[in-house]
């Protein structure tokens, strides 16, 4: 599954910059090469990119969001080759991109939100990283002289039944929560659940407090036996909701998550479940 990009941000007052339009066409092959898989091909169309740009006002949010982008490619294709060098250069690039980030803006909200982002896949590669140095399948490019020349410790094997079972989980699980089609299916569904759940409680609870009190009440005191009444009513109708609620939330909740788990597969070149 690929990890989003970040689309290159629109610069109107310099849209006639030359460095600006050449990058930005670099940029669109680079997108064309990502969506198929060629990260190797992004990441050098990319790297063009960002060389051709300088570090102005102007350049350095293009550049930065490059840097984003670079990473990201970075880390998909380790999903491929599985070279170790690819998530160690994603983690250098995605502090390099905080970095300077934090140069160009304001705190706000918007940005603490950004950080907050980014340092959680700083630690989501720390810990690829460390499964990493551990998996025979890795290669890796430090040689016992120092240099760069890549060396495979153990040749790639078909992947277990356990290891394909983890790759649909991740890959549909981040599907669920970046895709542009299921990420929206899936955040409704949710809320829809969520929401039944919460009504349940509440529902629950209003009608075991409300049916006894009108009940002890009946020959009581009026007011106080309609105020069970209504407690009692505001519960069911909860009750009620709620199970509506369910009904249409949970089927949507697993046919979406059904579709991330069967788009993932295919990723994977693997069949729909």
């Amino acid at each position: 599954m690929q990890r989003r990009v970040v689309d290159q941000p629109e610069a109107a007052p310099s849209a006639d910059d030359p460095k600006i339009v050449a990058a930005k066409s670099l940029y669109q092959q680079g997108q064309a090469k990502y969506e198929t898989m060629d990260y190797v091909g992004a990441i050098d169309l990319w790297t063009q990119a960002y060389a051709s740009l300088d570090a102005s006002p102007e350049h350095r949010p293009i550049r930065n969001t490059l840097v984003y982008n670079i990473a990201t490619a970075q880390e998909q294709a380790f999903e491929l080759d599985h070279q170790i060098a690819h998530l160690r250069q994603a983690r250098g690039l995605l502090e390099r991109y905080k970095a300077e980030y934090v140069a160009m803006y304001e705190p706000s909200a918007t940005v603490t939100t950004q950080l907050q982002e980014v340092e959680a896949r700083i630690a989501t590669l720390d810990q690829k990283i460390a499964a990493a140095e551990q998996d025979p399948r890795t290669v890796t490019t430090a040689t016992p002289e120092g240099t760069s020349s890549p060396a495979v410790t153990a040749p790639p094997g078909p992947p277990t039944p356990k290891q394909i079972a983890r790759d649909v989980q991740v890959r549909s699980r981040d599907l669920l929560h970046h895709d542009p089609n299921l990420s929206p299916r899936y955040r409704s569904a949710r809320a829809l659940t969520t929401s039944g759940y919460v009504l349940i409680g509440v529902g629950a609870f209003m009608t075991v407090i409300g049916i006894p009190g009108a009940v002890l009440n009946s020959d009581g005191y009026a007011p106080q036996r309609t105020a069970f009444s209504v407690v009692a009513g505001v519960g069911i109708s909860a009750l009620i909701t709620s199970a509506v609620l369910l009904a249409i939330g949970i089927p949507r909740k697993r046919a979406v998550v059904q579709d991330a788990r069967n788009q993932a597969r295919a990723n994977l070149g693997l069949p729909p479940e």
